[in-house]
């Protein structure tokens, strides 16, 4: 019922030349981005240990439509506004132009410009929800998922109000992200964060206090996931609506801004309501969201299609167990990479011994994630099953008595070696790829997508391997992509003398310790391994 952790929403930070902006200077910008992700590690935290507790109030069904109503709402505000967030990003007050190339535009109309970008989401929400809701009725699980529980009309019209106050956040959003005000984000998000566990926590328990049969029950089940969503949004537009009002009278340039959309004229007495370079940017990015979307969300829909909620609950609980070691240990170490290895190698001083350097690292956390695999593989799998069975009970009074969870979760823990593999591979080739490599890498991850959705279609339809086939799909889809970035990093050390052979690799593996102990510090971007 708690926001499944895999769904958190990854955010790029992308820095924007523009005039005194809140966090003025680099360090206060990464001072502000870390305090970013250590409020969402610690939320992600608060979320599964609440997680664990609900867990045995709620069946798999309940989590089913809780995961499908999530999946649905995310997809809304995907497509809404994720196109606009990286349009905006991409505008500069210093390249603002009229026709005649003359830079007529100040600070004041430039953010005001911005302001009025971020009310597209909502007009764009329109056509995207109505044609969603078509082909959930058609095709998806809106009639035998949530239109078959009592009070799904409260629930609908609770999620249609949490949606519309989250996309009312957008143009503050835009223009508070545009500032690279990563403080004030952090506090408001982890706040809605906690509201939403919160809510939904004591809605859930006030619920189970009630004496309900069990379909009212589950239908009373279902509005406390939408009251907890509505409290997040809720949270974010009051939150960001005081930041608008109390902070931006402080600035010059900023306390004549207005919430609504507003005509910008340039010193020409040219004019428009939306940025015409974001507009175009947004136009040329739209349909690479539908395949972002698609190759970040491709399991969710496959779930959503093939599979009653039933099963879209166990998939949502064994995801939610299974990412915790994912999140709290590999994606630290993989951004730890990416952010140390793009400033070591794109530098040209020292860079032989830069990328002489960059190996040994990659070598060593090859190595690290070598074993820990064996690890995962060794005691995960065949302990899986057990923990599991502490957090969500197995007897007969259990909620999950009956569902295949218990026989399907040592897979999903056999597939993470899978998953971490490929997070350092990827993080590695994106810090050495080239323009050119990164649109070829595009290009192999929309085949490969399409091809593992044919498989998931001949493992689940045809060959009835259910939810294991979507795993051994998504494990293939993986291992294709680890051999691609793997290729991809031999070519470019291979550039510099550096020989990487099967021989080389194995006898490296036969000459590991027992264990590798891998400690990242953070503030001066080094990296240590030592071996016991």
């Amino acid at each position: 019922m708690v926001q499944n952790i895999e769904s958190n929403e990854k955010h790029n930070l992308i820095k924007s030349n523009i005039e005194t902006p809140i966090e003025n200077d680099d360090g206060g910008a990464v001072r502000g981005a870390s305090f970013l992700i250590a409020v969402q590690f610690s939320t992600k935290l608060f979320t599964f240990a609440l997680n664990q507790i609900l867990v045995r109030f709620i069946s798999p069904e309940i989590f089913g439509v809780s995961a499908y109503l999530e999946f649905i709402v995310s997809t809304i505000l995907f497509f809404s506004r994720e196109g606009i967030r990286v349009a905006v990003q991409r505008l500069s007050l210093d390249e603002d132009h009229d026709h005649n190339n003359k830079q007529t535009l100040n600070s004041s109309k430039f953010y005001q410009s911005i302001i009025n970008l971020g009310f597209l989401p909502i007009f764009i929400s329109v056509p995207i929800t109505l044609l969603l809701i078509v082909w959930q009725v058609l095709y998806g699980g809106l009639k035998s998922g949530l239109l078959g529980f009592t009070y799904h009309n409260y629930t609908l019209s609770v999620l249609g109000i949490s949606l519309l106050s989250e996309l009312l956040v957008e143009p503050i959003y835009l223009l508070n992200q545009f500032l690279l005000n990563f403080k004030r984000r952090s506090q408001i998000e982890g706040l809605a964060i906690f509201g939403r566990c919160v809510a939904t926590f004591l809605s859930i328990v006030f619920v189970n206090t009630l004496e309900l049969d069990s379909k009212d029950f589950s239908g009373a089940a279902i509005i406390s996931f939408a009251i907890g969503q509505l409290t997040y949004s809720l949270t974010l537009l009051i939150g960001y609506l005081m930041v608008f009002f109390l902070e931006n009278v402080k600035s010059p340039d900023r306390k004549d801004l207005k919430l609504s959309i507003q005509k910008i004229t340039y010193e020409s007495n040219e004019y428009f309501y939306f940025h015409p370079k974001a507009m175009k940017t947004w136009s040329n990015l739209f349909t690479q969201m539908i395949f972002k979307q698609l190759l970040t969300e491709g399991d969710k829909f496959l779930v959503n299609y093939f599979f009653t909620i039933g099963e879209q609950g166990v998939y949502s609980v064994m995801s939610n167990y299974g990412s915790i070691a994912a999140r709290l240990i590999f994606q630290p170490i993989e951004e730890s990479i990416r952010l140390l290895f793009s400033r070591s190698l794109s530098s040209s001083v020292n860079k032989q011994n830069n990328v002489e350097d960059s190996f040994t690292t990659m070598r060593l956390v090859s190595l690290f994630y070598f074993n820990l695999s064996i690890l995962i593989i060794l005691s995960g799998t065949t302990n899986a099953s057990f923990l599991l069975s502490i957090v969500l009970g197995r007897g007969g009074t259990s909620k999950w008595h009956g569902s295949n969870i218990f026989d399907l979760f040592p897979q999903y823990v056999a597939y993470l070696p899978f998953l971490a593999f490929n997070g350092i591979f990827e993080a590695i080739f994106s810090s050495i790829a080239t323009n050119s490599e990164i649109r070829k890498f595009s290009v192999f991850m929309t085949t490969l997508t399409i091809t593992c959705l044919a498989v998931s279609y001949i493992l689940i339809e045809h060959l009835n391997f259910g939810l294991s086939g979507l795993i051994i799909s998504n494990a293939l889809n993986m291992t294709m992509r680890i051999g691609y970035c793997a290729i991809k990093i031999k070519k470019y050390y291979e550039g510099f003398n550096i020989k990487i052979s099967a021989q080389e690799t194995y006898d490296i593996l036969q000459n590991t310790e027992d264990f590798i102990i891998l400690d990242l510090d953070f503030d001066n971007d080094d990296i240590f391994f030592m071996y016991i």
